[in-house]
């Protein structure tokens, strides 16, 4: 009105810049990648950790309706298993705890699993891991896996999967919590935070900065020069390769360095445009969640086991992929998944909350010294089927130590191929 202090004031909308010219005149446009973010209340964890417990309820409930009644629950003592074996002993007729121990390898995980599984009233089954076993499944799993996988645990996984076929015909596990949240999930979004933020600067400008950090032989830098020469969703894909020393790198083709290929066009399209709410889920969706689910899946399979996954449940996925930043993680405390430490200690114990994670640990380093020695010199000898592309006596004289993902990862790819090579002669 004609009496207000603000006549002849114009708003701007958010996302959007007003320009006036000596003419009185006035233009609006948005603003390119500005956005528009409000503070908002923080969020509560009791309401999104009461429909989580309501949603994986009606998960098992309906594997029980479908006549389901005897399962075995993988248990490490964890945060996630210890809230599905807490949520499966309430719901099924017969539930037994799972978990494995290995043969000269003292596993951190088992005496947590027995406390947790004596908590819960639940019968715990140890599937023993013998050395023998591990030379024995080696092909095995190569061969259902169809690819070299990095995860050296795959025998201890397998062996527990054998018991539970003559235990119960369902195994839950509650694999997938990094949905929740995780550490790596958090440095994601902090590089990808970082690369955003200098994103304004020319591509010359990046490339010298990035050859700067490179050359200073400084890991930590070195790591951090990423930043600055690849793209977002380069900055996804690094997160999961593997660490390469630069002695092993000499060795290896240039294709197979740990670089990241060149961006696709969904790549391009989509990945570079999402929130950093959204980018660390991306990375554990397509790289760490999709990789145990092939795995796995295949490993029960030709077991005649079925696995299942609560934390997977599409109204589980819906509550993970709407939580805020901060029910993902914690950046006082750094701990990951508060949502699910929650649950667990309503479910379980606030001590079982706390505890460390361990990652299902095993003894990699000695199995390849030991019950796979001879597969890892076949893999580097000199006739072997990789000598063509890399040069496996630079291998051979490599620390094994700090260089046992990369010779894990031959030794694996020269299982695949050699069993190729059988297949195609038979």
């Amino acid at each position: 009105g004609s009496r207000t202090a603000w006549r002849g004031i114009r708003q701007v909308t958010p996302r959007r810049r007003c320009v006036v010219t000596l003419d009185g005149s006035i233009a609006e446009s948005p603003v390119p990648g500005f956005a528009y973010d409000p503070p908002d209340p923080p969020p509560r964890l009791e309401p999104a950790t009461a429909a989580l417990q309501s949603a994986l309820r009606a998960s098992l409930g309906r594997l029980r309706d479908a006549g389901v009644a005897d399962v075995a629950v993988q248990l490490s003592g964890g945060v996630d298993s210890s809230i599905c074996a807490a949520l499966a002993s309430k719901i099924f007729p017969r539930c037994t705890a799972l978990t494995f121990r290995i043969a000269d390898f003292a596993n951190p995980e088992l005496p947590r699993s027995r406390a947790v599984a004596e908590r819960l009233g639940l019968s715990l089954h140890v599937a023993e891991v013998r050395l023998s076993d591990v030379a024995r499944l080696h092909p095995w799993i190569i061969a259902r896996v169809q690819e070299p996988p990095l995860h050296y645990n795959n025998p201890a996984v397998v062996r527990m999967l054998e018991d539970a076929h003559d235990i119960a015909p369902v195994v839950i596990a509650g694999d997938f919590d990094a949905l929740f949240g995780t550490k790596i999930i958090a440095r994601v979004r902090r590089q990808i935070a970082w690369r955003r933020s200098v994103g304004w600067l020319p591509g010359p400008a990046l490339r010298a900065a990035s050859a700067l950090l490179r050359a200073s032989g400084i890991d930590r830098l070195r790591r951090a020069a990423a930043t600055f020469d690849s793209t977002v969703p380069e900055l996804i894909r690094r997160s999961n390769t593997l660490r390469i020393t630069p002695e092993a790198a000499a060795a290896l083709p240039a294709h197979a360095r740990g670089e990241s290929p060149s961006d696709d066009f969904v790549s391009r399209t989509f990945d570079a445009q999402l929130p950093l709410e959204d980018a660390g889920g991306l990375f554990v969706a397509r790289q760490v969640s999709g990789a145990i689910a092939r795995r796995n899946t295949r490993f029960a399979d030709a077991l005649g086991i079925r696995l299942h996954y609560p934390l997977l449940d599409p109204a589980v996925l819906d509550i993970a992929s709407s939580l805020p930043a901060s029910l993902r993680w914690n950046p006082v405390t750094q701990e990951g998944k508060p949502l699910l430490h929650a649950l667990c200690a309503e479910l379980v114990g606030r001590d079982v909350s706390q505890w460390p994670k361990f990652g299902l640990p095993s003894p990699d380093l000695a199995w390849m010294e030991g019950p796979l020695g001879d597969r890892l010199a076949a893999s580097l000898a000199d006739g072997a089927p990789l000598a063509p592309y890399m040069d496996l006596r630079a291998l051979r004289q490599l620390p094994r130590g700090v260089n046992k993902e990369t010779l894990w990862t031959v030794m694996t790819l020269d299982e695949v191929l050699r069993q190729g090579f059988r297949n195609m002669a038979t």
